[in-house]
């Protein structure tokens, strides 16, 4: 019985914790940083996963991500760039 009631609370204290690693919508502008004009089409990923999007013709793009990953930015004929959300 003692064993049920420890395994309940491993259990109880997974899902706990599972609970509080939830992602945020992160939105923002990708520009380039020598013209200052936003760069569309620019590919969006959070690092270590296959969650990505691309950034419209304006530059914009928004992503769920966790509060403590890492964006990827990459663009054809440019250097890839990690920001931390």
């Amino acid at each position: 019985m003692k064993y049920i009631k420890l395994l309940i609370a491993v259990i109880a204290m997974n899902l706990c914790s599972a609970v509080f690693a939830q992602n945020i919508m992160v939105s923002g502008v990708v520009t380039n940083s020598s013209t200052g004009e936003p760069e569309p089409f620019t590919f969006v990923q959070v690092k270590g996963t296959q969650v990505g999007t691309s950034t419209d013709f304006d530059g914009l793009y928004t992503i769920s991500a966790p509060s403590d990953g890492v964006l990827v930015f990459s663009l054809m004929g440019y250097k890839s760039q990690e920001i931390p959300v």
